[in-house]
């Protein structure tokens, strides 16, 4: 008995669903992308536009001597830790034991010497929880504020006038002439069919929110998580400044009668391309959150394979693919930025007359 024919809308349905898949698999499996280090000192879910935790008030009746696992002598201390709010109220305590060496560092059960652990629970919460289960409005308001900042204006400038000049000249024109005459061919177009299914936002979206909830039940610091959770946020800070430059330059596509990729405002809505903006968001995001240049680089390129796609099926001249990657990367950066600015600063601080350190969160 001969089998059913393999039908092209199979192979289609497989295509689209592998394609995004392929990210959360690379994520999970490569090793590229590496969690936040568990050594990180610990912040606590405490509301306010800035919060202060101050280590170290010392409250120490006495002290008695003790022999450490090591055999080395300790003092062992009750320290009592106050957290203030912007208002200077503290507004959480409570008491650790510490175990002090002769050299002055400081351990607790089960963590490492020298480093406080990342509590959970009533001990209060890691970096990154702490940033990802902030006010959701709030949040988002701090991409915007990225986003539209003067850091990102330059780059944004830089990017308008090289893709002015591309699509004002001949030169837009010229090179699409040259790459549907002298490199596009069936392999590049099997190649592109598949990199465009980055591009499709619904997909993608759904994508993000997936893996968002799926990472949360695998950890409290889940990567897969963070990385749903920044790509949803790039896809919201990105999408209309996107709109309205596709207004905005209102260029025509290359395979439109007649071609034109000369910018006339509000003439069409081709002036960045949307399919180079959705694919290159996943893929920017992971190279944020990896940390060898290696890994980095290999994302970076794979966040132009989308938009490649779109300049292989004639769907867009090169200037608009280059707005469309800029504006991703522009978002990707700025939600990055965005989450640093979350992330503890050690500040000198007094309490009484005891000099310490304490980190600071600022939003």
């Amino acid at each position: 008995m001969k089998s059913a024919p393999f039908h092209s809308d199979t192979a289609s349905g497989i295509r689209r669903f592998s394609g995004p898949v392929l990210v959360a698999i690379l994520l999970l499996a490569s090793g590229c992308v590496s969690g936040p280090d568990p050594t990180l000192p610990m912040v606590f879910p405490i509301h306010g536009t800035e919060e202060e935790i101050v280590p170290e008030k010392e409250n120490v009746p006495g002290r008695n001597q003790d022999q450490g696992s090591t055999g080395a002598a300790v003092t062992s201390r009750s320290t009592e830790r106050v957290i203030y709010n912007e208002a200077g109220i503290p507004v959480d305590e409570f008491a650790a034991e510490e175990l002090v060496g002769a050299d002055g560092t400081i351990s607790q059960a089960g963590t490492p010497s020298g480093h406080y652990p990342a509590y959970s629970g009533d001990w209060g919460t890691p970096v990154f929880d702490e940033i990802r289960t902030s006010g959701f409005l709030e949040t988002l308001i701090s991409d915007q504020r990225h986003f539209y900042s003067r850091e990102n204006a330059g780059p944004f400038m830089l990017s308008l006038g090289a893709t002015g000049i591309l699509a004002n000249t001949r030169m837009d024109q010229e090179f699409a002439d040259w790459y549907q005459d002298g490199v596009r061919s069936e392999t590049t177009d099997d190649i592109a069919a598949f990199a465009k299914e980055f591009g499709e936002q619904w997909q993608m979206m759904g994508m993000y929110v997936g893996a968002s909830l799926l990472g949360r039940t695998m950890s409290d610091d889940s990567m897969l998580a963070m990385w749903g959770d920044r790509s949803i946020r790039s896809m919201l800070v990105g999408v209309p400044p996107l709109l309205f430059m596709q207004r905005a330059l209102g260029s025509s596509r290359p395979n439109d009668v007649p071609p034109d990729s000369h910018w006339d405002f509000w003439g069409d809505d081709n002036g960045a391309s949307g399919h180079t903006f959705v694919g290159a968001v996943p893929f920017l995001v992971a190279a944020q959150m990896a940390e060898r240049p290696a890994a980095r680089a290999t994302w970076t390129v794979l966040s132009t394979f989308a938009g490649w796609s779109r300049i292989n099926d004639n769907d867009h001249y090169l200037s608009q693919v280059v707005m469309g990657w800029t504006l991703a990367w522009l978002a990707t950066r700025s939600v990055g930025n965005s989450d640093a600015s979350l992330m503890p600063e050690i500040v000198p601080v007094v309490v009484g007359e005891t000099p310490g350190i304490g980190l600071s969160i600022r939003r």
